[in-house]
C-alpha cells in the first residue's frame, strides 16, 4: 500500500479563473464585493444565466472564452434602452411623476430646469426647478456626462426589475446601486487587467448592456 493517500488536486489544476476571481473580490471595494462575486460561482451551470463576458467579473477577468450556457448572447441584448423605459416604466415600484433622485437608493440628483425645459445635474437645486422625474431624465439626450451617468443607471435599475430579462440580465437592483454609487465617489482598479474602474468605464459597462 502506498505510504502516501491520495491527496487533493494540485493547485496547479485548480481553476485558475475561480483563484483570479479570489484576488479581484479582495482588491475592489467592500461595497462592489457582491456584484463582481455573484456571478462567477456556476457559470458552467446548465441553469440559464447571465453571459459571463456580461457581468462585472467576466469584464474584469477579461476572459471571453470560458464554457457557458449562453456565451452567444450579445450583452446588448440583455437589457432595454431609455427610449424604450420612458414609456414603460414598471408601475409596481414608480410613476411618471416618480423622480430620479434617491430611486432605489441612486446617490445623485438632478433637477428639471423650468426656465429652459431640460434635465440639468447639480447638488445644489437651481433656482426656478423641481427635482427631474425618471422619466424626464430618460427623455433627454443630453451628452452631459454626468446626466449619460445617472441615465444609464435609471436604465439599468429598471432592466433589473423587469421579470422578462431574467435570468439574463447581469445586475440586481442593489448590484446596479453599489455600482453607480461606487463609481460617484471614487475609482477602482482592476487587479487582473490593470484597468481602472472609474466613473467613465462604470457607464461605458452599463451602457453595453442595451442597444
Amino acid at each position: 500500500m502506498s505510504q502516501h493517500p491520495e491527496r487533493s488536486k494540485s493547485p496547479e489544476s485548480i481553476d485558475v479563473s475561480r483563484r483570479r476571481f479570489a484576488r479581484v473580490g479582495a482588491a475592489v471595494p467592500v461595497v462592489l464585493g457582491t456584484v463582481v462575486s455573484t456571478p462567477v460561482l456556476a457559470t458552467n451551470s446548465s441553469t440559464a444565466k447571465p453571459p459571463y463576458h456580461c457581468t462585472v467579473s467576466g469584464q474584469m477577468s477579461g476572459s471571453l472564452s470560458r464554457a457557458q450556457p449562453d456565451k452567444g448572447k450579445a450583452c446588448s441584448s440583455l437589457g432595454k434602452p431609455p427610449s424604450w423605459w420612458k414609456d414603460n416604466l414598471p408601475s409596481a415600484s414608480c410613476t411618471t411623476s416618480t423622480v430620479f433622485n434617491g430611486y432605489k437608493g441612486l446617490a445623485s440628483t438632478c433637477w428639471w430646469d423650468k426656465t429652459n425645459n431640460k434635465v440639468v445635474y447639480g447638488g445644489t437645486q437651481p433656482a426656478n426647478s423641481r427635482a427631474a422625474t425618471l422619466r424626464e431624465l430618460l427623455s433627454n439626450s443630453s451628452a452631459d456626462s454626468n446626466i449619460t451617468f445617472m441615465r444609464s443607471a435609471a436604465v439599468a435599475v429598471l432592466n433589473a426589475q423587469l421579470n422578462t430579462l431574467k435570468p439574463y440580465y447581469p445586475l440586481t437592483v442593489q448590484g446596479a446601486v453599489d455600482l453607480y454609487n461606487q463609481g460617484l465617489v471614487s475609482s477602482f482598479r482592476d487587479p487582473v487587467t490593470g484597468g481602472t474602474w472609474d466613473k467613465a468605464r462604470v457607464m461605458t459597462y452599463m451602457r453595453s448592456l442595451y442597444a
